[in-house]
């Protein structure tokens, strides 16, 4: 046996790195980016634009925020339409519809005041197809899994997925 390998094998090229350099992305708390997600952190819309769902430290009051890059990731920028974060979650896993172009949300609120709850993001753009801000749409909240009532009841790693364009599928542990 030879020293190569045959068929050759793949190469990768010269990475490129740029630093998440926002506010948000500066104060991340212990569960900052949910690297756990399926689909992972990260969610790619059909035009291109990055969209993390971070959660901020902010002197221990924590805060869950989307950070977005309308450039391949060369620049970021924290979001402008939730004003002030959204409060009392630990964690969240996002999936973008292609079809409506919205994020579904499945969110986990600290166990005293939440549970699993479902929430719809609605994307504005500018006329190159740049995200300029996210807002969650007022009066689409589902508690899916009430948690308050059991302080010790460990709600962890949200999952969301869209296996077809009509269907969301959400999971967690």
């Amino acid at each position: 046996m030879s020293g190569s390998l045959s068929p050759s094998a793949a190469a990768l090229g010269a990475a490129t790195v740029a630093a998440m350099n926002t506010t948000v992305m500066n104060d991340l708390s212990p569960d900052g980016i949910n690297w756990a997600a399926v689909k992972g952190s990260a969610v790619i819309d059909q035009y291109g634009k990055i969209i993390v769902y971070a959660q901020r430290y902010n002197l221990n009051v924590r805060l869950c925020y989307f950070v977005i890059s309308n450039d391949s990731g060369v620049t970021w920028s924290d979001n402008t339409g939730i004003i002030g974060g959204e409060g009392f979650l630990t964690r969240g896993a996002m999936v973008y519809d292609s079809a409506r172009d919205c994020f579904h949300g499945l969110v986990m609120g600290i166990p005293s005041v939440g549970g699993v709850i479902y929430r719809r993001y609605a994307i504005t753009r500018d006329g190159s197809n740049n995200i300029t801000s996210i807002a969650r749409v007022v009066g689409v909240s589902v508690v899916l899994d009430d948690a308050a009532g059991n302080n010790s009841n460990s709600l962890e790693f949200p999952t969301i997925i869209m296996p077809d364009t009509n269907t969301v599928l959400a999971a967690w542990t």
